[in-house]
């Protein structure tokens, strides 16, 4: 299954262009830079929550959040 990711530059590629380095390192998961511009961000997602009504439970999902880092070479 092939994913596109577009960055804010208008480059679009595979996602597993956006998760290695310029010079060809691997990213930590989570982790994407842009290859044309080398923008850099992260993926954060907080904590679920479990809401219980008598024997019955759902799983709220939390909220991704798509924030910058640090560029890497």
């Amino acid at each position: 299954m092939c994913i596109n990711i577009t960055c804010k530059c208008g480059h679009t590629a595979d996602l597993e262009e956006f998760c290695r380095t310029p010079i060809g390192g691997e990213l930590p998961p989570g982790h994407f830079q842009c290859p044309r511009c080398g923008e850099a961000w992260k993926r954060v997602e907080s904590e679920h929550r479990i809401l219980r009504a008598g024997d019955e439970a759902t799983i709220i999902a939390g909220k991704v959040l798509v924030v910058p880092t640090e560029r890497r070479l």
